[in-house]
């Protein structure tokens, strides 16, 4: 029991909502329109790699202290990303992280402004991320943006990670289809009970997520692994344009599923999948003869123990639409790849 005349607070936190990628600006209005918003916005909205229309790797938006005052709600989003500019003694901002991260906070940021970064979690609901930025000034703070971006978009995706893992397996984890793939291709793949089998043969499965304007699609294939010279642009090309002529086709006679690499860049990176290493292509698929297309990624995984190159090949069939969100969550499924050695069985 609490002293006479008070009551204990049994009142828990609220549940922190929002979108997957929405970054929520906390800044006065002079601040987000000058040289600092600018600098949010070109790390925070540049390009997601590499989709037919330009997509933001995040959807901003802007809020004021007085915004988060008169709406009480939107203390409970997800992520937030704050800026202060602590030589402005007036600002609400200023005044508000001054309260939440003390005066030591602020006086190491005027000290070193590559000091003024700060992460806090469920400050006013659980599963909340509030990255603060302080520094001296707008042109500091600019500055501060752009080299906390690489930190910050990390911080970001693991907030986001649960919320993905939600959307991405919120119809349950399939049961048998794990079971084909580790029998046909050697490789087991954590994949949501409402993608469906368009296609399962020896040493190749296409599965398939049709909501209807919104396709999501992964090829499970591989080939005989030789050498370090199939790890490259051109073999990653090549190998997924095959499995395109092979099996993706429209309705359109003789059109089928192919990178357009002649008009449109391809990105390649190194990564890691489960520890093992993956080279990765990411570009535009196109049908030949036909007017359809969207964005894709290709995962090249080798294993000389088994003598096979993993192809994991991942695209998105969705006109009109946003597609960010839905490629991402083919990158969840597709990264829980792991290698199982060679098939032991055939289909039925």
């Amino acid at each position: 029991a609490g002293p006479a005349g008070t009551r204990p607070n049994l009142t828990a936190k609220p549940r922190a909502f929002g979108d997957v990628n929405r970054v929520n600006v906390i800044a006065d209005k002079v601040i987000i329109e000058g040289i600092v918003g600018d600098s949010v916005r070109y790390y925070y909205e540049q390009a997601y790699p590499l989709m037919p229309q330009p997509e933001p790797l995040y959807d901003l938006q802007h809020l004021t202290v007085g915004d988060l005052n008169k709406l009480p709600a939107r203390k409970e989003l997800n992520n937030y990303l704050i800026l202060a500019d602590i030589t402005d003694e007036s600002s609400e901002t200023t005044r508000m992280v001054t309260r939440d991260l003390g005066e030591e906070k602020i006086f190491a940021a005027r000290e070193d402004f590559r000091q003024g970064t700060s992460i806090v979690t469920d400050r006013w609901a659980t599963g909340q991320t509030l990255i603060y930025l302080l520094a001296e000034g707008p042109d500091e703070l600019a500055q501060l943006v752009a080299q906390s971006f690489a930190a910050a978009s990390k911080r970001i995706a693991q907030a986001d990670r649960s919320k993905l893992e939600g959307n991405t397996y919120q119809s349950g984890h399939a049961t048998l289809l794990p079971d084909s793939i580790r029998q046909l291709v050697g490789l087991t793949l954590d994949v949501p009970s409402d993608y469906k089998p368009a296609l399962v043969e020896d040493n190749l499965v296409w599965l398939r997520r049709d909501l209807g304007q919104i396709i999501q699609n992964i090829l499970i294939s591989s080939v005989p692994y030789t050498g370090q010279n199939q790890l490259s642009q051109d073999s990653a090309v090549a190998y997924r344009n095959a499995l395109g002529e092979q099996v993706v086709r429209s309705t359109t006679p003789g059109s089928y599923m192919t990178s357009n690499d002649e008009d449109l860049p391809v990105v390649t990176s190194v990564t890691q999948i489960n520890g093992e290493y993956a080279y990765e292509a990411r570009g535009v698929w196109e049908m030949t003869k036909d007017f359809m297309g969207g964005p894709y990624f290709t995962y090249l995984i080798p294993d000389s123990e088994s003598g096979k190159l993993y192809i994991i090949d991942a695209f998105v069939y969705a006109p009109s639409k946003r597609k960010r969100n839905y490629m991402q969550q083919l990158e969840l499924i597709a990264r829980s790849a792991e290698i199982v050695g060679r098939p032991t069985a055939q289909a039925n």
